[in-house]
């Protein structure tokens, strides 16, 4: 009886691959067959009746309109990436964001322990990321929108931005370096300056120096722990100014 209840699991998972594989994104279809890659192996290959190894998993019983897989080339190399959510843990289980790269068949989780990453859709070239929780300590459950990107062969989820209140003159658009990718640059330089230490995601305010500089502030946290807090400049991408957790500002 198990061994028909498992056949019978994947068989219902390989008809509804083959079902949603009609709703690819023409763009992605082709952005994988110019590296001689085919979506439809790639999802096979990577999706499990049972969370194997670094298989994925469809989070099953759980009612949602997300989407269960988007392609988009978190890694930069040219190729989209399969980025899918997989539940992971017991007792306290959590869904973790995957994103597969097929070009080197590498395989990056972003867990948040107790909170949810979870995908929403693509609009304009971004990623669009949910970080939801937490989960199992009686707080308020909130969602903090944002991305995610690859740094250091590691997933970090971005905040979207937070100005500093009413009247704020500066306009996000406006910037020539956009949040993101000042997210990026304050990673490699704590990378770096902290001899590469653990982080998981960033936090983005805009706020201005001394000297009248329009900065991105990056907060870079380790499971809610500051790890240190970064200034990059909205137009030259320079760091201005960096703050070890040991130096306070908090």
């Amino acid at each position: 009886m198990m061994k028909k209840s498992l056949l019978t699991g994947f068989v219902w998972i390989m008809l509804l691959l083959l079902c949603i594989s009609a709703t690819f994104a023409e763009d992605a279809e082709q952005n994988l067959a110019e590296y001689g890659l085919n979506p439809e192996d790639i999802l096979l290959e990577k999706f499990k009746f049972l969370p194997e190894g670094d298989g994925i998993r469809f989070p099953f019983g759980e009612k949602t309109d997300r989407p269960y897989y988007l392609w988009f080339d978190v890694t930069g190399d040219g190729c989209v990436d399969l980025c899918t959510e997989r539940m992971y843990g017991s007792g306290m289980v959590r869904i973790q964001l995957s994103v597969y790269d097929p070009l080197s068949q590498e395989t990056y989780i972003l867990d948040g322990y107790d909170y949810y990453y979870l995908m929403d859709s693509i609009p304009d070239g971004r990623i669009i990321i949910n970080k939801n929780g937490p989960y199992g300590y009686g707080e308020p459950v909130t969602d903090t929108r944002g991305t995610v990107i690859l740094n250091n062969e590691r997933l970090v989820f971005v905040a979207d931005p937070v100005l500093s209140g009413d009247g704020d003159p500066f306009d996000p658009a406006q910037a020539a370096v956009s949040a993101d990718e000042a997210a990026r640059i304050a990673c490699s330089y704590a990378g770096e300056y902290l001899n590469d230490g653990y982080y998981n995601e960033v936090t983005v305010d805009h706020t201005m120096t001394e000297n009248g500089e329009s900065c991105w502030q990056i907060t870079i946290f380790w499971y809610g722990n500051r790890i240190c807090t970064v200034q990059v400049n909205t137009e030259t991408g320079e760091v201005e100014n960096s703050f070890p957790a040991d130096e306070g500002n908090d």
